[in-house]
C-alpha cells in the first residue's frame, strides 16, 4: 500500500477505520510535459513566459473538489405504460442518445412548446470537469490549458409523484490531451483520441442518492482507478491512492452535488420519442419522454483507512491502554 507520507506518521495517526465525507486531494501527472509551453493566466490576464516548466514537481496543488458547469444531462423516462412515472435513465452517453435519433426537435407533451434535443457539446465543454476548487491559478500542471477531464455517465432510477431516486449506474472520468485535439483560431473544433495518455482515470459505481428540494446528491464507490494518478487525504494527513484501496476491496467514495429544477419534469419540457422512425439496438425503452437540462455542481472524494493500518492503529492504542493500566496497578 502506497502512502505519500512516512509509514510511522500513518501508524501513529490511524486509530480507527473510516471514511470522511470529503477530503483534500491532488493529481499526479507523472511528468512535467503538460506544465511546459503554456500560457500563465492570472485573473484573466496572460503573463508572458518562457518555454520552461512552471514548477519542478509533477503534481497539482491540493484541492477539495472538481467543479463542472453546463454539463448537458438527458433524462429518458419510460413511457411504455403511458405515464412518465416509473423507470428513467440519466445519461450523456452518445450511443444511447443516438439510439433515439437525437438530435431531434418536436412539440412537447404539453402541446404548446417546442423541445429541441441536442447531443452534448463535448467540444464546447459540456462534458468537462472544468475547475479544481479552490485552485484559481498556479500549480494546476496545465489543467484546462494542455489537458482536461471528460465525464461519461449513465444512471438508472425511479420517478414517483413524490420525487426521484437513483438506484444504479456509473460515472467515468477520462484524461484528454488537448494537443491531440483540433483547434481553429484558438477555439477547439474537435476532440480526437489516440494519444497514449488518453485513458479512463476512474470508474465509480452509483450506490445511492438523496434530494432536498432541487438539490441532488449522488453517492458512489470508486471501484477502479488509474494507478498513481489520484491521491486523496484520509483525513489524518496521509494521502492514499484509490487504485490500491480498490485492489483491496476498500473503495474510495465520491459525492456528486448538483441541482435538478424541477425534480419532476413538466410536460412543456418533455418530447415524446420515437416518432415515425425505427428504434435501433441499445434503446432502453421502446417509447420514452425525454428532457434535457444543464447541470452545475461539484464532485468530492474521500478514502477509507487501509484495514491493515487501522488494525495496527488499534493495536498501538491497546498497547498504550495496557501501559496505563499497568501504572494504575503499580506494575
Amino acid at each position: 500500500m502506497k502512502t505519500s507520507i512516512s509509514i510511522v506518521l500513518a501508524m501513529t495517526a490511524t486509530l480507527t477505520a473510516g471514511t470522511a465525507s470529503a477530503n483534500q486531494m491532488y493529481l499526479n501527472l507523472g511528468s512535467n510535459s503538460y506544465d511546459d509551453d503554456r500560457e500563465i493566466v492570472v485573473f484573466g490576464t496572460v503573463i508572458p513566459g518562457v518555454n520552461t516548466a512552471r514548477d519542478t514537481n509533477f503534481t497539482t496543488a491540493s484541492f477539495i473538489s472538481f467543479g463542472f458547469n453546463d454539463i448537458l444531462a438527458t433524462s429518458i423516462y419510460d413511457m411504455t405504460d403511458g405515464s412518465v412515472y416509473g423507470n428513467f435513465i440519466d445519461t450523456n452517453n452518445l450511443s444511447v442518445l443516438n439510439s433515439y435519433g437525437i438530435p431531434e426537435t418536436g412539440t412537447s407533451l404539453a402541446g404548446n412548446t417546442t423541445v429541441n434535443l441536442k447531443q452534448p457539446n463535448c467540444v464546447g465543454g459540456q462534458c468537462d470537469l472544468n475547475t479544481l476548487n479552490p485552485i484559481q491559478y498556479g500549480d494546476d500542471e496545465g489543467f484546462m490549458q494542455s489537458w482536461d477531464l471528460q465525464v461519461n455517465y449513465r444512471f438508472e432510477g425511479i420517478l414517483t409523484t413524490s420525487g426521484i431516486s437513483f438506484t444504479s449506474g456509473y460515472l467515468e472520468i477520462s484524461f484528454n490531451d488537448l494537443s491531440n485535439d483540433t483547434f481553429s483560431g484558438g477555439i477547439r473544433t474537435a476532440i480526437n483520441t489516440g494519444n497514449p495518455n488518453e485513458k479512463t482515470l476512474l470508474h465509480a459505481d452509483l450506490t445511492g442518492s438523496s434530494i432536498n428540494a432541487a438539490n441532488l446528491n449522488l453517492s458512489f464507490n470508486v471501484t477502479s482507478a488509474l494507478d498513481n494518478f489520484f491521491w486523496i487525504d484520509n483525513g489524518r494527513g496521509t494521502y492514499l491512492d484509490p487504485f490500491d484501496t480498490a485492489s483491496n476491496g476498500e473503495f474510495a467514495t465520491m459525492q456528486l452535488n448538483t441541482n435538478i429544477n424541477p425534480p419532476i419534469p413538466t410536460a412543456d419540457k418533455l418530447l415524446l420519442l420515437p416518432d415515425n422512425y425505427p428504434i435501433t439496438t441499445g434503446t432502453p425503452y421502446a417509447w420514452a419522454a425525454i428532457r434535457q437540462t444543464s447541470l452545475n455542481g461539484s464532485i468530492e472524494m474521500a478514502i477509507p483507512e487501509p484495514a491493515t493500518l487501522a488494525l495496527l492503529g488499534i493495536g498501538l492504542f491497546g498497547i498504550g491502554a495496557v501501559g496505563r493500566r499497568g501504572k494504575l496497578f503499580g506494575i
